[in-house]
Formats: C-alpha cells, sequence, structure tokens
C-alpha cells in the first residue's frame, strides 16, 4: 500500500507541533511575520494559543498568542475576524492584572482593526 507523502505529514503534524510546544509555534509565527506570510504566521499563532491552552498556561501567554493572531489577520485585510479575538486579549489581559502599557496596546491595535473594516466598507 503506497502512503502519500500529504498523508504523512497530516499524521506527523501533531507529533511535531507537540514536541516543538508553544515555543516552537510562536517562533514559526514570527519568523513568519518576518518573510510577511502573515496566513502561515496565524496558523502557528492559533497553535500556540491551543497549546498554551492545553498546558493551563498563564492567561497573558494565551492572549499573546491571541493577540498576534488578530495582527496578523488585521494586515491580511481580514479585520472582521481580527476584531473579536483582540476583544478575547483584552478581555484575558484586563482579567488578569496586565499592565496599562499592555492594555493601551492592545486598545490600539483593536482601534486599528475597527478602523480597517470602517474604511473597507
Amino acid at each position: 500500500m503506497k502512503t502519500s507523502w500529504n498523508g504523512l505529514l497530516g499524521r506527523l503534524e501533531p507529533w511535531l507541533l507537540q514536541r516543538a510546544g508553544t515555543r516552537g509555534a510562536l517562533t514559526a509565527g514570527f519568523d513568519n511575520i518576518k518573510k510577511e506570510n502573515y496566513a502561515t504566521a496565524a496558523q502557528a499563532f492559533a497553535d500556540a494559543e491551543r497549546l498554551y491552552k492545553d498546558q493551563d498556561a498563564p492567561a497573558n501567554r494565551v492572549a499573546e498568542a491571541i493577540a498576534y493572531r488578530a495582527w496578523c489577520y488585521t494586515k491580511l485585510n481580514r479585520a472582521i475576524e481580527a476584531i473579536p479575538l483582540y476583544e478575547q486579549a483584552l478581555d484575558l489581559e484586563t482579567q488578569h492584572h496586565a499592565k496599562p502599557g499592555r492594555i493601551a496596546q492592545l486598545r490600539e491595535q483593536l482601534d486599528w482593526a475597527k478602523a480597517k473594516c470602517v474604511g473597507a466598507s
């Protein structure tokens, strides 16, 4: 029986992701941002978010991954998808007493996404 590469990679991907962990997922996200591969970066940050949640990581780590994914969506002109992610990150950071600078940064990014939605209509 012949196994396709896509099938093999599809089965290996969860294992590789688990081995690389959140650090690997975040690094992949940042590397893809540098290359302006925002869709791939967004997926990496989604993976990091899931891994953080699986590990019961601190809320600020989860919020970080969510906010980076939202930023990628905004860069991809998918601000309508970014807005609820920014709001979720803001809620997490607010509930867990993030520094005021972090809250202000997330609010600015949320405003940026909202402005892109208004500009697109």
